[in-house]
């Protein structure tokens, strides 16, 4: 899909870009927009009120975006706006960039701190109307979605399985409790078919979602099974494009598969929406998935490049195709099923919480704050802002992020060798080594910060 760039020149289409940019309706949020020239680069969102360091990543964000100038605004009352809106304002300014307006919106009305003139800026505020903005117009025509706040966000990656969805995930389970253990006869040959057959599967069904489509239980409850095997998940990761289907088939599969199983569909979820910009909706799925099972390594590489606020155009032209992971991994071995049949001998834990083996051994960044205020870049989402680690102690991480819609991508690096040094081929290297005992968490992932971390092509979110 081809996502528009925004321009945006007047506090009026600022606060009705808002909630496109960052995925819902802001509200007890500090909010800045970052853009070059007139078109948006990318937006930050914290929720209020601050801690004391949560700005502290935002200026060397906005240089690395080649930001020009930026609107910051905030939402909800005066008592709490103003001192944030004041302390960014005063940050930008010492940083030597430009901040072209500071606002305060409350019920349908804003208020200028850069203006003082009773003729524009009213005592009682200027009102706005952000559902008959051209610029929110131009949103929705391109398929950019405001939800009412970040609570329905969430609502749409919740788990709403049950008995039907159990029932499918057990026979599936029980067609695959023969297979064999490396060494036995013909372990390695059936591997090899259950690979190209998942890879298969994986393939007609983002093309039945692309085509507005649904899979069945059963289908479902297998698609699950097959991505426990990692080649069969990096097939669904390497394949993940701008288009709709991606969003909306690993969504689906969040939703439904039973917890055990949900790990991966849920970082591939990640994937698709930090792919595209949505790093509000990547940090929502990422606690999906390490609520499953704390030592998955693909949700804390993501969770990673959350953190840091990687924009997503970084890794998009380093990613192996499916013919480049063939030819690093070789043919498939019955070890490839190993974290496949840990999860047959567990069976099913029956609740949403915490279950399933981790796919290898806990990757780097186990137990890493989540983004605390979070960003979008041009094409990312943004994850909760203003947070802490939970249980940690330790300070919160950046903002919730969000990517411009249409903007420019950054200068792309070039492709290192025969991606022997690309790290989705390194980790899948040693996941596919015996996986050992599961790497446990007692206590649950912190909240990710809300960002748009939306490619330069893709629209934001948060």
């Amino acid at each position: 899909m081809t996502i528009p760039k925004l321009e945006l020149f007047s506090p009026a289409d600022v606060l009705a870009a808002m909630p496109y940019l960052v995925g819902f309706h802001p509200a007890d949020s500090l909010v800045v927009a970052g853009l070059a020239g007139s078109h948006v680069r990318l937006t930050l969102r914290w929720d209020l009120p601050l801690g004391s360091a949560d700005l502290g990543r935002m200026v060397p964000l906005l240089r690395r975006e080649a930001v020009t100038r930026v609107f910051v605004v905030g939402y909800g009352p005066g008592a709490l706006v103003t001192p944030a809106v004041d302390a960014a304002t005063r940050l930008l300014r010492a940083e030597g960039i430009r901040v072209t307006d500071s606002l305060r919106a409350e019920g349908g009305r804003y208020w200028s701190y850069a203006c003082d003139s009773a003729t524009c800026c009213p005592a009682e505020g200027t009102p706005y109307d952000t559902e008959r903005s051209p610029i929110a117009a131009q949103a929705v025509v391109h398929g950019m979605v405001a939800l009412p706040d970040r609570g329905s966000l969430l609502r749409s990656v919740e788990w709403c399985g049950g008995a039907a969805m159990r029932e499918a995930a057990l026979r599936v389970m029980a067609e695959l409790e023969a297979l064999p253990e490396p060494g036995e006869p013909r372990a390695d040959e059936v591997a090899a078919r259950f690979v190209t057959e998942g890879l298969a599967r994986v393939r007609a069904a983002i093309g039945l979602y692309d085509t507005g489509g649904r899979l069945d239980d059963d289908g479902a409850a297998r698609l699950g099974l097959d991505l426990a095997v990692i080649r069969v998940r990096d097939e669904a990761w390497a394949l993940i494009d701008d288009r709709d289907a991606h969003i909306a088939l690993w969504r689906d599969l969040t939703r439904r598969l039973e917890p055990d199983h949900v790990a991966p569909a849920a970082s591939l979820l990640a994937a698709a929406a930090w792919h595209r910009g949505e790093c509000t909706l990547a940090g929502m799925a990422l606690e999906r998935a390490l609520a499953a099972d704390p030592g998955y390594s693909m949700a804390h590489l993501l969770r990673q490049a959350l953190v840091h606020m990687m924009s997503p155009a970084l890794l998009r032209d380093r990613m192996p195709t499916p013919e480049e992971l063939d030819d690093e991994m070789g043919p498939p071995r019955a070890i490839w099923l190993a974290p496949l049949r840990a999860l047959l001998a567990r069976g099913l834990t029956g609740g949403p919480g915490p279950g399933p083996v981790s796919e290898g051994t806990a990757s780097a960044g186990t137990g890493m704050a989540a983004p605390a205020g979070t960003a979008k870049l041009a094409g990312t989402t943004s994850a909760p802002a203003g947070t802490t680690s939970a249980g940690t102690g330790t300070a919160s991480a950046p903002p919730e992020m969000a990517a411009p819609a249409g903007t420019a991508e950054p200068e792309q690096r070039p492709r290192e060798g025969p991606l022997r040094r690309h790290p989705l081929i390194e980790r899948h290297a040693d996941e596919q080594r015996e996986p050992r005992a599961a790497v446990r968490r007692d206590r649950r992932p912190e909240p990710d910060g809300d960002a748009r971390c939306r490619p330069a092509s893709g629209r934001d979110s948060r």
